[in-house]
């Protein structure tokens, strides 16, 4: 069954900065390992999506 999303929203690719930046984290990688440049947005996303992760799995993190 496909998920239902909001109105005006999209679904993440594979390839989706983010999602990149939280399996980075959860892979043991630095956030100096960003490969966008500073000024795109991308950079932005990979690194919301790393700052995410290390919220939720950090140590004394985890549910």
């Amino acid at each position: 069954m496909s998920e239902i999303l909001p109105e005006n929203s999209v679904a993440p690719s594979p390839q989706d900065p983010a999602e990149l930046g939280l399996a980075a984290y959860k892979a043991g990688k630095p956030d100096s390992d960003n490969p966008y440049p500073l000024e795109s947005r991308e950079h932005t996303d990979w690194q919301t999506g790393w700052e995410m992760a290390m919220m939720c799995y950090a140590s004394g993190n985890q549910a």
